[in-house]
């Protein structure tokens, strides 16, 4: 592939690769190499298929509108680095997520053995469950004693005995 673009570029563009005689400041002459001369207009057909229209403006906007939305869903998987540092500072208070996963596994293990859940949706509805539990903490005000009223509570103290809370 790269043989043929650079001999596609060769008979394109000879004139960007023909060697100069002389050396050291003497009179540069090209001379055109034989290859050159002999360019076949099939050639030419294809250079101009290769260079591409310049966007419109919308089309550029769009693009721009895509490559950002990419990059933050790319970048926002590192965003945990600097929360578990400012976390570790005392600057912010993150929420108890192992307590919180291990509650929700336990209640999704229950939900299916139970036979009010399906396996095949169980982990949409744990992640269901998970958000809701934030949702809850959040609500509180980040208390420091919310797993422990949470679990205090008779329909989740199954969920908690189970996760060993």
């Amino acid at each position: 592939m790269a043989a043929t673009l650079l001999l596609l570029f060769a008979l394109v563009r000879c004139d960007a690769l023909v060697p100069m005689s002389g050396v050291h400041g003497a009179v540069h002459h090209r001379s055109t190499p034989l290859v050159c001369m002999a360019r076949p207009r099939q050639y030419a057909k294809i250079a101009r298929v290769i260079e591409s229209p310049k966007p419109s403006p919308e089309l550029k906007k769009k693009q721009n509108a895509i490559g950002a939305f990419v990059g933050v869903a790319y970048f926002a998987q590192f965003a945990i680095i600097p929360y578990a540092m400012l976390a570790r500072l005392g600057l912010v208070k993150a929420p108890p997520l192992n307590t919180f996963t291990d509650i929700t596994n336990a209640a999704m293990d229950q939900a299916i053995a139970g036979g009010e859940l399906q396996p095949l949706v169980a982990t949409a509805w744990a992640q269901a469950f998970w958000v809701e539990l934030f949702k809850e903490y959040y609500s509180s005000g980040q208390a420091d004693d919310f797993v422990a009223t949470w679990c205090a509570a008779a329909e989740h103290a199954a969920y908690c005995s189970a996760a060993g809370v």
